[in-house]
């Protein structure tokens, strides 16, 4: 079980991870902090694997979620003033 885990793991960060990077920078996130963003979805991932039944659909909601809460609290940081964040439709 843990080996078929650590297999499923491994193929969807080796496939995923610029993918999910890029989906977030294009949300609006800076490039490092996207990438920083991606990878603490994959460590949830990793960290409820057993509870989590389609891997890849759970990691894209993650990033859009983590994303638009990152621009949620930096956006007067980024921009310098409140600006509309992007829209999103709901799948």
């Amino acid at each position: 079980m843990r080996q078929d885990k650590e297999h499923i793991f491994r193929k969807a960060y080796d496939e995923r991870f610029n993918s999910l990077v890029i989906y977030s920078a294009k949300l609006g996130v800076p490039s490092e902090h996207a990438k920083d963003i991606v990878q603490e979805c994959f460590i949830k991932l990793w960290e409820n694997f057993s509870r989590i039944d389609a891997p890849l659909p759970y990691l894209f909601k993650s990033v859009r979620n983590s994303s638009l809460s990152y621009l949620v609290s930096h956006e007067s940081k980024i921009y310098g003033k409140t600006v509309p964040l992007p829209a999103i439709g709901h799948k």
